[in-house]
């Protein structure tokens, strides 16, 4: 192998040093890139997961209420229970005439 000259050591060592600089950047980039397509992938897994375990509290009318537990459930069965007369109007449901109950729950006239 032939010498080389200080010059062209140096030259050689800038020249290594400028490709060990531009590979790293390169692999910089590349695992930004995997990162924000990553966190991309789970952002759009966790609005389609949403979306899917709660289809139905999108788009309902303001007036529709959800009824989250059991308990909620029994008191709007023992209203609904103590409401006799229940007529549709303008495409709602409107309670015209409860009976009073033995614990004058709500609905209760």
């Amino acid at each position: 192998m032939t010498d080389l000259t200080p010059r062209q050591l140096d030259t050689l060592a800038r020249g290594l040093a400028a490709f060990d600089g531009a590979a790293g950047a390169r692999r910089s980039r590349r695992a930004v890139i995997r990162a924000s397509l990553l966190l991309a992938g789970i952002a759009v897994a966790v609005i389609a997961a949403d979306g899917m375990l709660n289809p139905t509290a999108r788009g309902l009318p303001a007036y529709v209420e959800i009824i989250g537990d059991d308990l909620q459930l029994a008191a709007e069965l023992e209203m609904a229970n103590a409401c006799e007369r229940v007529a549709r109007a303008d495409g709602r449901l409107r309670v015209v005439e409860c009976i009073v109950t033995g614990r004058g729950g709500p609905g209760a006239r």
